[in-house]
């Protein structure tokens, strides 16, 4: 039993260790590091694909030297929006997507404990939920509202662009949707090829460790009000049941299979 459990809390200990590796690689490739040959014959047929998947859709394609695009998101707002956003505030989870295609956001929903604290260590706190005048006091050129709330959306629509973000999708459509609103697609694919290799090669190093194919794993998260949530369709579960990796338990798998 001792000898399991040391062997369960390895696995668990490489895992988290080799996600920080994989968050590592990601940003590097996005400095120009990434293998982009992985990705050139597929990129044009898995962008479309994830376009019409997210609700991505960007109704006029703005060439070099425009300084705005039409661009419709995720609840179907169709927005003006730069085309190079500058001074961008992200209100809601996954902020490291942003991070891995360069752009450090001026405004963000803090949390504290994240691998990526220094990156945005400059960043303000635009608060829960999201306040109009500390944003307006950002003077941001575009803010990315990952929330179906119309009110609150129009409320802060009036201080910028505005643009409703699902940080629910899977990463792939999350990528592609950004990199077509921050005029950084080509970033999204090579980040996206480095990851998939970096990912193949984490769990093949597992494997080759003692991870067995059929081994299972379950993620809670406790939230506010001490409410505990078996995740299964978002965040970690991800990567932890995507290609190569964990199986989940039976209850969750049913979940899992239906998102």
């Amino acid at each position: 039993m001792k000898q399991n459990g040391f062997r369960v809390m390895s696995t668990t200990f490489m895992i988290a260790a080799l996600s920080v590796l994989l968050l590592a690689c990601g940003n590097s490739s996005t400095n120009g590091s990434g293998d982009g040959e992985t990705t050139a014959a597929a990129t044009s047929n898995d962008s479309q694909a994830a376009a019409e998947n997210t609700g991505q859709e960007e109704v006029a394609e703005a060439d070099n030297t425009s300084e705005t695009k039409k661009f419709k998101d995720w609840t179907g707002h169709e927005v003006e929006v730069p085309t190079h956003p500058q001074r961008v505030i992200y209100h809601g989870e996954v902020t490291g997507d942003l991070l891995a295609l360069g752009v450090v956001p001026v405004g963000i929903l803090k949390t504290e404990g994240t691998v990526y604290d220094d990156q945005v260590a400059d960043a303000e706190d635009v608060g829960f939920p999201i306040s109009v005048e500390k944003s307006l006091s950002l003077n941001p050129d575009l803010i990315i509202f990952s929330n179906d709330d119309e009110t609150q959306y129009e409320q802060i629509s009036k201080v910028a662009p505005t643009v409703t973000f699902n940080s629910f999708w899977p990463l792939e459509e999350r990528m592609r949707f950004l990199g077509g609103l921050l005029g950084k697609k080509q970033e999204a694919e090579d980040w996206l090829a480095a990851h998939a290799k970096a990912t193949e090669d984490m769990w093949s190093q597992l494997r080759a460790n003692g991870l067995k194919e059929d081994e299972t794993a379950s993620v809670f998260t406790m939230y506010p009000g001490n409410r505990l949530f078996v995740m299964a369709g978002a965040g970690l579960p991800q990567l932890l049941y995507g290609p190569g990796g964990m199986k989940p338990p039976l209850k969750s798998k049913r979940y899992w299979m239906k998102k």
